[in-house]
């Protein structure tokens, strides 16, 4: 999951730093001003310029709801509309070098960190696609357990960094919490943080994920033992009245009319394999447009299946994960 978010946020990662590069380079270039008579009185430049070093004295941790990319940008705004342009010709020259003008001389577009509009577009797509991401699901669930578990640990931590916006939205951010964990019933309650029907998302699409990922781990081990395995061909049958037999073991019966063994069948005729989402019309029949979710529902049928066949000592007959499910190519049916 953590590899997921990296590989999704690389290039929000990469224009952020190439932004912070261009604005650094633009920050020491507007310091050169600083001793300007009209801007030493000037509270809007120095905050500007003041502040903008605070990102870099904090290694970007500063408190800020606009991030270190944002509030870096956001600094050097100040401190350029600050500037007395109208007063002083040479300030108005000095400005024109950040930016885009008109014909009059004015800036109509800043220009002087042309990746920051390139990350901000990024951030936004990232943000807009949050909802569909694990590694958010997953950061939303770590969040919950670091608050619930460690949150004396981390307000303390944060106060004695003297961050005390932090301390105070952490504290916000645990309350909710607690009032969530005792099922406090307040219709005018509003969760900022640990909404319930979300979380409940959230735990579904790490819960799938993970499953898949094993399941598919899973297969890829059973498909090396297979492909190194020198073991002679093992031979199976399936009756048409529902009785599976596979070498010399106890056959097993399996009731017509049920998808249990429309999917016995189809696993016959198509040894290779196939999709669940393939087989819907198959195993379904007329209520096939009733079915929502076939992976879980085949799955789980698969899993069974196995269950069975693992109850007279054959483990390795079917291969299958949440998408998939196939007969191992060393059983091959004779009838």
């Amino acid at each position: 999951i953590g590899k997921l978010k990296e590989n999704d946020t690389k290039s929000e990662r990469e224009l952020g730093q190439l932004a912070i590069d261009e604005m650094t380079k633009a920050h020491e270039i507007l310091k050169t001003i600083k001793d300007n008579e009209k801007l030493k009185q000037n509270r809007f430049y120095r905050d500007g310029i003041q502040n903008f070093e605070a990102y870099a004295l904090n290694n970007g941790s500063i408190e800020s709801s606009a991030g270190p990319v944002g509030g870096r940008y956001h600094c050097l705004i100040e401190a350029l509309m600050s500037l007395p342009v109208n007063e002083d010709p040479k300030l108005k020259e000095f400005e024109r070098q950040f930016g885009e003008t008109d014909d009059k001389g004015t800036i109509i577009r800043w220009t002087f960190a042309p990746s920051y509009e390139l990350w901000d577009e990024e951030t936004k797509r990232i943000k807009r696609l949050l909802p569909t991401k694990v590694w958010h699901s997953w950061d939303k669930l770590s969040l919950f357990f670091e608050v619930f578990n460690n949150y004396e640990k981390i307000r303390d931590e944060k106060i004695k960094k003297n961050e005390m916006l932090g301390a105070v939205g952490l504290n916000m951010i645990f309350e909710e919490l607690n009032s969530v964990m005792s099922y406090k019933q307040d219709s005018k309650r509003y969760l900022r943080e640990f909404d319930v029907g979300e979380y409940k998302v959230h735990l579904g699409r790490v819960f799938d994920f993970t499953k898949e990922l094993l399941l598919s781990d899973q297969v890829k081990t059973t498909s090396q033992k297979v492909t190194n395995n020198d073991k002679p061909e093992i031979p199976f049958s399936f009756s048409e009245v529902g009785v599976l037999t596979i070498g010399s073991s106890k056959p097993l019966p399996f009731k017509k009319d049920t998808r249990t063994f429309s999917i016995l069948k189809l696993l016959i005729k198509k040894p290779k394999g196939f999709y669940y989402g393939e087989i819907v019309d198959e195993v379904e029949g007329a209520n096939a447009s009733g079915i929502k979710n076939p992976k879980n529902i085949y799955y789980e049928i698969c899993r069974g299946i196995a269950s069975r066949l693992a109850g007279i000592g054959i483990l390795d007959f079917l291969i299958f994960d949440f998408n998939t499910a196939k007969i191992n190519p060393l059983y091959k049916r004779i009838s």
